[in-house]
């Protein structure tokens, strides 16, 4: 359960990966304890406590915090030994397009949506467009398809709890903090755009894919100059931008890593040969633009991560942290 968010001293959250690693200014929004910042290359980035634990953190270990599903983890929980039996499974009758025979179908997979009773048969299964997301196999446009209602439901999940826990007796402040954090979060990636470039660079062919809330041009500047650390020649073609695509870019380098070219500290770019080219541009081409709900469209005209009075104390004492 690493935490993501700090709060700044005009009570507005703030992401890890806008602070630089080390000890910040910033404090919980759980328990108002100083944060500091850890951005290694193994483990997630996140904040730890600078000085004492959290109690908050202590007393709810075992809750999950609100993070937005399917853009992290892309395992749907599964251990790394059930990962791999479902990827051989995908090897085996997926990819194929066979029905996978019931007796192959371990039971935890049915549990978790990952594979359904084919229609006509009460024996054979097969890959749901879920179960097709830890194997990397689904496209991007049905990974919306996937993503969008359970970013929705979450949403609407943890205003519920909100609501309920403002008009109870009562106090449970942690569950305000999670809708908060939740909304600042699906507001970020609203505000994105994803872009997709191609850029040759002495005489290969590269691509690459990033996000960004400012204009493409901006960008382009701060790639141009990182780039030049590497290469004497540098040209860059804006192959495509998708407005309120924030949500595509990580599960985008999960399904292409095996693609992913390196250049010194710069991990976002990609070496295909012509034809892997023109089917990953396919695959992005074939998104239809997002069109915002009503709820997004508040998300992103109201100023959901101002955590205003839901900080908690820390003078706090434990008796209050349910």
């Amino acid at each position: 359960m690493w935490l993501r968010y700090g709060v700044d001293a005009n009570n507005v959250l703030v992401d890890i990966e806008d602070v630089p690693s080390g000890k910040t200014q910033l404090i919980c929004p759980y328990c108002g304890g100083q944060l500091t910042a850890k951005k290694g290359r193994i483990k997630q980035h996140h904040f730890a406590h600078t000085d004492k634990s959290c109690q908050f953190m202590v007393v709810s270990k075992n809750r999950e915090l609100p993070t937005l599903p399917l853009y992290d983890d892309f395992s749907i929980r599964l251990s790394g030994e059930e990962l791999e039996k479902l990827k051989v499974l995908w090897r085996e009758y997926g990819v194929k397009k066979c029905s996978i025979p019931h007796f192959a179908v371990p039971k935890q997979f049915i549990w978790h949506g990952l594979l359904q009773m084919v229609e006509s048969s009460t024996l054979e299964y097969q890959f749901t467009r879920l179960g097709q997301i830890p194997v990397a196999a689904l496209p991007l446009e049905l990974f919306n398809y996937v993503q969008e209602p359970l970013l929705l439901e979450k949403l609407f999940n943890l205003k519920q709890k909100a609501e309920l826990a403002s008009n109870s007796s009562l106090f449970f402040p942690e569950r305000l903090i999670d809708y908060k954090i939740y909304c600042a979060q699906y507001q970020k990636i609203l505000r994105q755009t994803l872009y997709y470039l191609q850029i040759k660079a002495d005489g290969d062919t590269l691509h690459k894919i990033g996000v960004t809330q400012r204009s493409i041009e901006q960008r382009l500047v701060e790639i141009q100059r990182d780039l030049k650390q590497h290469f004497k020649s540098i040209t860059i073609e804006v192959l495509g931008t998708w407005q309120h695509r924030g949500n595509v870019e990580k599960y985008f380098k999960y399904r292409y890593k095996n693609f992913n070219y390196k250049i010194g500290s710069l991990t976002e770019y990609y070496k295909f040969n012509s034809e892997d080219a023109a089917a990953v541009f396919r695959d992005l081409e074939q998104m239809k633009l997002k069109v915002l709900s009503e709820i997004e469209a508040g998300l992103l005209t109201s100023k959901p991560n101002k955590l205003e009075q839901f900080i908690i104390s820390p003078r706090l004492n434990n008796d209050t942290i349910k």
